[in-house]
């Protein structure tokens, strides 16, 4: 009776910050025991109405992704990424709706499915470059580079050279981090290796090493 009194939102968003903080602190299995009996123990997830309760929907299953992906339950983690990204899709909420695919992406890449990879996550690297994401400058960068690394690995894994070779440099010119840059550099040079093109392989495999070198990275 108690739980009838309360807002629905409001409970949805308690339990998923509780998971997300367990996640946060490494207390996985605490954090997915609250997931979990949410979703078993209540139906407050099945009929969910207003936009509030379905944005905290979406954020409730984003969480219980991100701590599956942490965990290693992939195939867990892609279910609830697609269900957060549903419900964001339905209210039309931006910024969980980049969150998520991302993510998804992330977890169809350890899973070897460049494709669903690649069709995922085209559509928001199309949504930022539009500039219709409304988000500021900072974060619509970051979000692109976080895009395009996705999608250059996809590339990478389908064996489609000319591909990989144009989002890699791609991601080079939106000045990434350190990490990043080295990467890329490193998909560069295997590139061109695959290709053929001996000297520029070892020219990008050199500036690799020596910004590896030059960072301590």
């Amino acid at each position: 009776q108690e739980c009838k009194v309360l807002n629905k939102a409001r409970i949805i968003g308690s339990y998923a910050n509780q998971g997300r903080l367990l996640s946060r602190l490494d207390r996985l299995e605490e954090g997915q025991k609250i997931f979990e009996d949410f979703t078993i123990n209540t139906k407050f997830l099945e009929d969910l109405q207003t936009k509030n309760e379905k944005s905290l929907g979406a954020y409730f299953y984003f969480e219980m992704a991100q701590l599956e992906n942490k965990i290693g339950d992939l195939r867990l983690a892609e279910k609830n990424y697609l269900l957060a990204l549903r419900l964001a899709k339905e209210i039309d909420e931006t910024r969980k709706i980049i969150d998520a695919s991302i993510n998804l992406v992330g977890v169809f890449y350890t899973l070897k499915e460049a494709n669903p990879a690649i069709q995922t996550i085209t559509p928001i690297i199309n949504l930022l470059e539009s500039g219709e994401a409304n988000l500021s400058s900072r974060l619509t960068r970051a979000k692109m580079i976080s895009s395009r690394v996705n999608l250059a690995n996809a590339y990478m894994s389908t064996e489609d050279l000319d591909q990989a070779y144009q989002t890699n440099k791609t991601v080079l010119e939106l000045n990434p981090s350190i990490d990043k840059r080295i990467a890329a550099l490193n998909n560069l040079g295997i590139v061109q290796r695959k290709r053929g093109e001996l000297d520029d392989a070892l020219n990008y495999l050199t500036m690799a090493l020596d910004t590896s070198k030059k960072y301590n990275v």
